[in-house]
């Protein structure tokens, strides 16, 4: 593994972080996305897209190149950085202040992101599909945004069912948070 070559060293966090509600918007570069439905497809689209973003208030940008939507299929480590990479570097290098925030669980899309001036890594897993994520955050030192889910985007409508969400949502995220 190369030296590490960290683009942004600034604060990781948002102005007013923990005395104010945080806002991030979020850009889905998968032609599938389930919130967009791919209209974010041109580098002209995703930068008037984050200038809106920050003209409204919103404190990170979190980029996805694969899609966790129910049946997605998985692109894979390659395709997912192939995707990403030129739309970080374009909105860093446009909008150098911001927080970008990279929604993977992929470690080896969040290393790449990183490296590449990423602030963020936001795992839907919270590190259980690929562990190794674990590492590469703790390397870079950088916040690691961890999310409820179950299963993955095959299965995860069957698991959906709960008896009751609350306790069972804080009992999974205070189980990923132990491990």
């Amino acid at each position: 593994m190369p030296e590490l070559q960290i683009i942004n060293k600034k604060n990781p966090w948002p102005k007013g972080w923990g005395h104010k509600t945080s806002i991030m918007g979020v850009i889905n570069l998968t032609p599938d996305s389930f919130s967009d439905g791919g209209d974010l497809n041109s580098k002209k689209k995703v930068l008037e897209q984050v200038n809106q973003f920050l003209c409204n208030g919103v404190d990170v940008v979190d980029l996805g190149a694969q899609s966790t939507r129910p049946g997605a299929v998985e692109v894979g480590s390659n395709k997912e950085i192939k995707r990403l990479i030129p739309y970080l570097k374009l909105i860093k290098s446009e909008f150098p202040e911001i927080l970008i925030s990279i929604d993977t669980f992929n470690s080896d899309v969040a290393h790449e992101a990183l490296l590449n001036g990423a602030d963020w890594i936001n795992d839907v897993t919270g590190g259980r599909r690929d562990k190794e994520i674990l590492d590469v955050v703790s390397k870079f030192n950088c916040p690691f945004v961890i999310t409820h889910s179950r299963g993955n985007s095959q299965n995860m409508n069957e698991l959906s069912k709960y008896e009751n969400v609350l306790s069972e949502v804080k009992c999974s995220l205070e189980t990923l948070i132990q491990n």
